[in-house]
């Protein structure tokens, strides 16, 4: 055991590489396998254009299908010379040059879910083209294993852990293998985050569904070690678990400004996944992404992760005044408290007649606040102070939209 332990600390990947959650962007949520070197290189350009790289959002992360079908002569991973030309290291010095850096994805297996070749008795070879290439994320997938891969995902994955570590480069490592196996019980031994669902899609339900999941891993979140609840969806238009054969959906815009308040809020990675490039077309996209008090508390370095406090629901069967609302806190640094109240609703159309805004009162008890105490109240969302409140306090929120305060003791403003 001690011996184990001791590999595993070998082998762990710095906190220090990324002490918060990390931000940017993924190319797969939007455009799947058409991915290439312009779109890439236009959207580090948006990136900076939009104002999001000040912002905290550093990473460009290229997704699946950009190598060619075969590795080259001496066994490396090459770019596919169609949609990247010049190859990855020509657009990991344009990405560096604006002053972001670039993620790259490979596979666990033997192929990756696009049917490319995957990293299985290439991880060290991979993780050292990777690092020439000036890579500063990886993200790998788990499609196409053997079947000793899938019994003991860990084995492999601190396999790459240690490829990784050995090119003595910085480098982001996320695990990407939905869930399986609970990797928050083992990814943090050389991992700076791990996928804890199967794939995210723009559709309400799920992601719903995606955040229930989430209460119950808040102990395994900490500096530098993060769980991965997937991409953002904000601004992205995809079909219904990625199926090409189910409707297209998108989030509302009360939808989307609820799942960014979401991810900020449990300290995940804030990875979007909308075409950048199309911003100024969307400017209440743009104007969520771009909340820097949401961004703030994600980025808060004690990294606690947010937890379900409270639900208020009606039965199962929801005949008339139909209710679930829920409130979730986290704790941040300098004795101050964010509180997400989220009106849930229903988990289908928001404008289900069923349904309607909802008064949500939630107490000092329920934040296990001293009563009286005053504690400054401020809007995430609107930027605005509400006022010293020292029993509890009220908000107003609509179907599937939420309400982010920020509590701070009252003698800080004093």
């Amino acid at each position: 055991v001690f011996v184990a332990a001791l590999l595993a600390l070998v082998s762990a990947l710095p906190e220090s590489i990324s002490p918060t959650p990390p931000m940017g962007w993924n190319s797969w949520n939007q455009f799947l396998c058409t991915v290439n070197e312009q779109l890439i290189m236009e959207t580090a350009d948006a990136f900076v254009d939009h104002g999001l790289r000040d912002l905290g959002y550093k990473y460009i992360n290229v997704d699946d299908c950009w190598s060619s079908h075969e590795r080259d002569s001496q066994g490396r991973l090459q770019a596919d010379p169609v949609r990247f030309p010049h190859g990855i290291k020509y657009v990991a010095d344009y990405i560096h040059s604006k002053g972001l850096k670039i993620g790259i994805y490979s596979d666990l297996g033997e192929l990756t879910c696009g049917k490319f070749p995957g990293s299985y008795q290439h991880y060290e070879i991979d993780a050292q083209t990777f690092a020439d290439w000036g890579i500063d994320y990886l993200k790998l997938d788990f499609c196409n294993l053997r079947d000793d891969q899938s019994a003991h995902p860990d084995v492999y994955y601190q396999q790459m852990g240690e490829a990784l570590t050995a090119t003595k480069r910085d480098i982001v490592y996320s695990i990407c293998n939905w869930g399986r196996k609970q990797p928050w019980h083992w990814g943090s031994n050389f991992a700076h985050l791990w996928r804890t669902t199967i794939d995210i899609c723009p559709y309400w339900p799920w992601i719903a569904k995606t955040i229930d999941a989430q209460n119950e891993l808040a102990p395994f979140a900490r500096p530098g070690r993060y769980n991965d609840p997937d991409m953002l969806e904000v601004g992205v238009t995809g079909h219904i678990a990625n199926f090409q054969w189910l409707p297209v959906t998108s989030l509302t815009d009360t939808e989307a400004k609820t799942h960014f308040s979401f991810w900020a809020m449990l300290a995940a990675p804030l990875i979007l996944g909308l075409d950048a490039r199309k911003l100024d077309t969307m400017p209440v996209i743009k104007d969520i992404i771009s909340n820097k008090e949401l961004i703030e508390i994600n980025q808060d370095p004690l990294v606690i992760q947010a937890k379900r406090i409270k639900v208020d629901k009606t039965g199962a069967v929801c005949l008339f005044n139909c209710k679930h609302t829920e409130v979730w806190t986290r704790p941040l640094s300098e004795g101050r408290l964010a509180v997400l109240v989220w009106n849930r609703a229903s988990d289908l159309h928001e404008q289900n007649p069923l349904f309607k805004a909802e008064s949500i009162r939630v107490s000092w008890e329920e934040l296990d606040l001293v009563g009286g105490i005053g504690m400054q109240v401020r809007d995430a969302w609107l930027h605005r102070q509400m006022g010293v409140y020292t029993e509890d306090i009220t908000v107003t929120v609509d179907p599937h939209g939420c309400v982010v305060l920020v509590l701070t003791p009252a003698q800080q403003y004093i």
